[in-house]
């Protein structure tokens, strides 16, 4: 019986440490903003223009980045594609 529950704890750890993977290399869900004023200008992800201060975007976070920014026009969800 100890064995089957070791067995269960080692799938059990390794499967958070799968969904923890997966979460870092995922994308959020897309949110509308205006490019702050504080911020530099910042190249769409769509078509590399620059996005305008002030003006509205789509950004999607990650952990480590901040520069998914893409102009509304020009952002295609991936499910959509």
């Amino acid at each position: 019986m100890y064995k089957q529950l070791a067995f269960f704890r080692k799938h059990e750890i390794n499967e958070v440490k799968r969904f923890i993977k997966q979460q870092n290399n995922a994308f959020g869900y897309g949110s509308i903003t205006k490019l702050s004023h504080s911020q530099s200008p910042t190249p769409c992800r769509g078509c590399q223009q620059l996005i305008d201060l002030g003006s509205p975007c789509i950004y999607m976070t990650r952990p480590d980045d901040y520069t998914n920014l893409w102009h509304p026009q020009c952002f295609t969800c991936t499910q959509c594609k």
